[in-house]
């Protein structure tokens, strides 16, 4: 999660990059977020990102009794002949459509 109001441009995706090369460093290639479903904004911008959505939750018990609802989303993190594991910044012919 990052505060908009004070972190540059781009914090977020940055973020969702280095958790995605993370996960494909021990050779897993499918990443897996839990979503609120009641923050439309944080389901389409990981939609923007290349995500898609898998699954839902619905009532799902929390800490203290309460409970939330959950979108599940994923995203293959091979595009091609790159792998997301290449470092930040570093150039190839062929980009995936969330950069």
């Amino acid at each position: 999660m990052v505060d908009h109001g004070t972190v540059p441009p781009g914090t977020g995706r940055r973020l969702l990059r280095a958790a995605e090369r993370r996960v494909a460093g021990p050779g897993r290639i499918q990443p897996r977020l839990d979503c609120l479903a009641s923050n439309p904004r944080l389901t389409s911008y990981c939609l923007d990102t290349g995500y898609r959505v898998f699954g839902h939750k619905a009532d799902k018990p929390q800490q203290g009794g309460t409970t939330m609802n959950f979108a599940f989303l994923e995203k293959s993190v091979r595009y091609g002949a790159r792998d997301i594991r290449q470092p930040v910044g570093r150039t190839a012919q062929t980009r995936p459509a969330c950069e």
